[in-house]
């Protein structure tokens, strides 16, 4: 306990962050990096995203693995240099708003309403980046890489900023010699679905370039580095003019229409209030999805622990050579780690992020450095069960909503023993504030697919939510569910219980209608009647019964 405490006394001393003068603000509170060298450091943080659209070709397998990385920059699918055998194409292609010469995989729409419910409609104010765009092929099933865009929706955040950036599209790979050597559906580009919006005031000054770039990694690998301007808090930005965050309001609706040409992911995972979807399938394998909901407010985690004082276990975590942002000009080469500052980005999703939060939060003072806002949903990564599979059919089946620091990044896994649903979560036990943090979770999966799943009939179906903390202590969670059936979507809301990481699990319920009592079936034998009869003689008495009876011989019948 005593290691512990000095542990998080170093941590404390680590984390400074710039105090948000306003609401508007909240934004930009970061993590600040340590000011002399040796410190190891780690955030759960939801910046995935690149500021321009990047296609490469790799050889890399493995996430550990750094010194045989090999990467390759490309300028569109047919990039000669970019052919080469049993290398991945690696795509992640950003759609721009839809014209009369870009009538798929684009946005079609980016819409608000507001609490009075008046509609406002987005208007495209610009685009960003165009150095990113790379042209893509419809037989692999790469979309054209295309470039964010700012909106504005008059009406919606006059408090802080009526602009929003908006980066969506889909992201995947592909061996490269299926473009050559096969033409069916494993060799194809299976896009996972991404959308982050944001809104954003524009600043005008001098930034990094965003394209992304070559840079070493380990002692002889070769990874993608570069990007935006992360420490201005941009959302977006240019070498001329940053899209600074700023907050939502947390009552207003975002209603986004996205155009695919192939399938979308069946399962998502999302930082969303309220959520619906709606997916219409147009034929050909093309698709239009809408997607409706509020913001959410979420904690951000993250803190450095000196080097020599962090524990051999952790250590051993993160050796020379190890991932992530570099904040030493040599963190990703030196071997002498005493003067290294590394920030270990461990994600939000996904079974490496529910390890990392489990192994670092106890450092962390129990606390994120800063509660900030977002509307952001993504295709999960880990693929699901084989019944989930089944029941989805390759086609979009639900999407999960948390507001938790790390989340599951798959859907939710059935168990078959306990017939039910789970799902892991992970957040510290309070706010920035010291105020206790309330979990929310939201399950919205086709109606057809949670009947499959369980069997059901079309009657009508009821959930129960049970919270499994680490300690043993229950956990009470209120649960909502819904039916619409205009959809055909099954929503279920459970909020009110608190964290560090428990296990959500999911019971769908449905009472059995009782079957019909049995119609007996009429007998076609004729009804048999048994009559008796008493006989007498003298003091004998005889009792006779049968269908035809008459006294023995001598008896009278009395």
């Amino acid at each position: 306990m005593k290691r512990i405490f000095a542990l998080a006394t170093a941590l404390l001393m680590a984390i400074s962050v710039a105090p948000a003068q306003s609401d508007q603000l909240a934004e930009l509170v970061k993590l600040e990096d340590p000011l002399s060298g040796g410190w190891i450091g780690v955030d759960f943080v939801e910046n995935d995203y690149f500021g321009t659209s990047l296609l490469t070709v790799g050889n890399r397998k493995t996430e550990s693995n750094y010194d045989s990385w090999d990467t390759i920059l490309c300028d569109s699918v047919a990039d000669p240099k970019c052919q080469v055998a049993d290398y991945f194409f690696d795509a992640t292609s950003i759609f721009s708003p839809c014209t009369a010469t870009i009538l798929t995989n684009c946005i079609e729409s980016l819409n608000a309403t507001l609490p009075d419910g008046t509609t406002v409609k987005g208007t495209v104010k610009r685009l960003w980046n165009p150095q990113g765009e790379f042209k893509g092929d419809p037989l692999l099933g790469i979309p054209d890489g295309g470039q964010a865009s700012t909106w504005v929706l008059t009406g919606t955040n006059t408090a802080n900023s009526d602009e929003y950036l908006l980066m969506a599209g889909v992201k995947g790979g592909v061996p490269v010699p299926a473009m050559t050597t096969q033409n069916n559906q494993e060799s194809k580009f299976f896009g996972q679905l991404f959308a982050y919006l944001q809104p954003v005031k524009e600043i005008a000054g001098k930034y990094e370039d965003p394209k992304m770039r070559l840079v070493p990694r380990g002692s002889g690998g070769v990874g993608i580095g570069g990007g935006l301007t992360w420490l201005e808090g941009c959302f977006m930005n240019d070498t001329q003019s940053c899209a600074q965050k700023r907050s939502f309001p947390l009552d207003v609706s975002y209603s986004l229409t996205m155009r695919f040409a192939r399938p979308i992911s069946p399962w998502l995972n999302g930082r969303l209030v309220d959520p619906s979807i709606s997916v219409t399938d147009k034929g050909n394998d093309s698709t239009v999805m809408t997607i409706s909901a509020k913001a959410m407010r979420v904690p951000e985690v993250g803190g450095y622990i000196k080097w020599s004082d962090t524990p051999e276990w952790m250590k051993a975590k993160y050796p020379a050579g190890t991932g992530g942002t570099a904040r030493t000009p040599d963190a990703f080469t030196t071997k002498n780690l005493d003067t290294r500052i590394l920030k270990v980005g461990a994600g939000t999703s996904g079974s490496r992020a529910i390890k990392e939060f489990k192994d670092w939060i106890p450092f962390l003072q129990d606390k994120p450095f800063a509660m900030k806002t977002y509307w952001t949903i993504k295709a999960i990564t880990d693929e699901p069960s084989q019944k989930m599979q089944q029941c989805a059919q390759n086609k979009f089946a639900g999407i999960v909503s948390s507001n938790a620091a790390v989340y599951s990044s798959g859907a939710p896994a059935w168990n078959p023993e306990s017939q039910t649903l789970d799902y892991t979560v992970g957040a510290p036990h309070y706010d920035t504030e010291g105020k206790l943090l309330t979990g929310q979770y939201v399950l919205s999966m086709r109606s057809d697919v949670a009947r499959c799943i369980y069997g059901f009939s079309a009657a009508p179906i009821s959930a129960r939510v049970e919270v499994a903390s680490e300690d043993g202590n229950p956990n009470v969670a209120t649960t909502v569910i819904n039916e619409n059936k205009d959809t055909g979507m099954l929503t279920l809301d459970a909020s009110g219980y608190h964290f560090s990481t428990p296990k959500l699990s999911v019971k769908l319920m449905q009472e059995k209608t009782p079957a019909p009592a049995a119609t007996p079936t009429p007998s076609t034998k004729p009804v048999v009647t048994i009559k008796t009869i008493t006989c007498t003689k003298g003091k004998l008495k005889k009792t006779v019964k049968g269908t035809s009876v008459k006294c023995p011989t001598g008896f009278k019948k009395s």
